[in-house]
């Protein structure tokens, strides 16, 4: 196991290097998320736990988002779902900086991580639409909009990942422009809303959203099919 670095040293290199690069299209996670990730990762490497245990640490989240939505009163169910969706993204970005900082880094880690973060982030929409029918204001309207905006986040990420099985990754500095278009930059913007998605979700509840607030996640998911349909089309048009 590679000795981390002392921890100020390795937030500083984080904040020149891999953070600005995530900011790019996941800005979020670089907001709420990586900050208390490298550390918790630090920590954990002075530990035997290995990242593998952390990814499947992150996996209870989601048998626990789905029995806040149905046992907790409404009005403390997505409240408590997004508090529960946003520690498990924690551990999602957690994971993966313990295993590069101890160049524990493995294929089935990976393969794990995918399928948990997958799961994850269906089932936070499911559970979150659950609770909103639960008060008795929408019959089954918001589960309906929440399994749709399951069904086409997971459809996007299918089409993005054959068309990258097919042909491969976008050659860096291949056909895009070096600096991005402005409206690069506002649909990077806004795909990068996902990791505030459980905080969203749970605040939006409590200061009186209702069901509503999954209509930003429908936006989100819509928005990403879209614009992955339009990347695809354009890369299979080029073979």
């Amino acid at each position: 196991m590679d000795r981390p670095p002392p921890l100020l040293d390795h937030l500083k290199l984080q904040a020149r290097t891999r953070w600005p690069e995530e900011a790019r299209n996941d800005w979020a996670y670089v907001v709420f998320y990586r900050p208390l990730s490298t550390v918790l990762a630090w920590l954990l490497a002075h530990t035997s736990i290995s990242p593998t245990a952390v990814t499947l640490a992150g996996g209870v989240s989601i048998p626990v988002m789905v029995l806040a939505a149905v046992l907790p009163p409404p009005d403390l169910a997505v409240p408590i779902i997004g508090l529960v969706a946003w520690i498990g993204g924690l551990l999602d970005c957690v994971d993966g900086d313990l295993a590069r900082l101890t160049g524990r880094t493995s294929w089935l880690g990976r393969y794990v991580d995918f399928q948990i973060d997958v799961v994850r982030w269906a089932t936070l929409f499911v559970a979150v639409g659950l609770a909103a029918d639960r008060t008795g204001t929408g019959s089954h309207l918001w589960f309906v909009i929440a399994a749709l905006a399951a069904w086409l986040r997971l459809f996007a990420r299918a089409a993005r990942d054959y068309r990258v099985a097919v042909l491969g990754r976008e050659p860096k500095g291949g056909t895009s422009p070096a600096r991005p278009s402005l409206g690069d930059r506002f649909v990077a913007f806004v795909t990068g809303l996902d990791g505030l998605l459980p905080i969203f979700l749970g605040g939006g509840w409590l200061i009186g959203l209702g069901g509503g607030v999954l209509l930003l996640p429908l936006a989100l998911a819509i928005l990403d099919t879209v614009s992955t349909q339009i990347a695809n089309l354009r890369r299979f048009a080029r073979q």
